[in-house]
C-alpha cells in the first residue's frame, strides 16, 4: 500500500487475520477524495478476509473482501460536510451508501456507481 499523511497503514487491516489487500486504485481514490476535500475520515472498516466477513454477516459479494471498500465514521460531520462528501464522491467514480442512523458512510467503487441513503 502506498503511504498517506491522512491514515494509518493498520486502518485498513483485517481485524481478524491483520491482512490489507487493498487495490491501488480504490486508494488513491479514497486518498484524493481525502486530500482534495480536507474532511477527516475515521476509517472503522476496509479490507475483510472472508472469514471475517462471514462472522459479521457482512454482503456475500462484499467489496471489502475485493479491497475495494470501506466504511468510515460520520458522527462528528456537519451535515455540510457530509452533504460535500456525497457530491464529490462522484467525481472519483465511488460508490457511497450512507447509513445517518448508524452513524457511517459505506465507499466502494463498483463498476457502476451508486447513491444511496439508507
Amino acid at each position: 500500500m502506498n503511504p498517506s499523511p491522512f491514515f494509518k497503514e493498520d486502518e485498513f487491516y483485517c481485524p481478524c487475520c491483520d491482512m490489507a489487500a487493498m487495490h491501488e486504485d480504490f486508494l488513491e481514490a479514497i486518498y484524493k477524495l481525502r486530500a482534495e476535500t480536507g474532511i477527516p475520515m475515521r476509517i472503522t472498516s476496509a479490507f475483510r478476509c472472508k472469514k471475517e466477513n462471514t462472522r459479521i454477516n457482512g454482503a456475500k459479494n462484499s467489496y471489502h473482501v475485493r479491497g475495494r471498500a470501506l466504511d468510515w465514521d460520520v458522527t462528528r460531520l456537519s451535515s455540510n460536510d457530509i452533504y460535500e462528501l456525497i457530491y464529490d464522491v462522484q467525481r472519483y467514480g465511488l460508490s457511497i451508501i450512507y447509513y445517518p442512523s448508524r452513524g457511517f458512510m459505506h465507499l466502494d467503487n463498483r463498476k457502476t456507481p451508486i447513491f444511496l441513503v439508507l
